[in-house]
């Protein structure tokens, strides 16, 4: 079994944790920076699998670490 289907809830089984966490962020832009233990509950991807996604996204400039513990979809400067 691949990590994307390891990760994905029984609601969405063809999503990857990066895919749920991205979608996380946009469903909560308002609500500011979500801790990880947040994103786990919204996703229901276990911490493990979200830790190892947050930091390939970081890496990605997909999402910043606010704070220990806090990311926040990175937003793209124009200019």
């Amino acid at each position: 079994m691949s990590d994307a289907a390891a990760a994905a809830p029984p609601d969405e089984p063809d999503k990857s944790a990066r895919e749920l966490i991205l979608d996380h962020f946009t469903g909560t832009a308002d609500a500011g920076p979500q801790s990880i233990e947040q994103i786990v509950e919204a996703t229901k991807v276990d911490r493990n699998t979200i830790d190892q996604a947050l930091h390939r996204m970081i890496g990605n400039e997909e999402v910043v670490r606010v704070d220990r513990g806090l990311y926040n979809k990175a937003t793209t400067a124009i200019g």
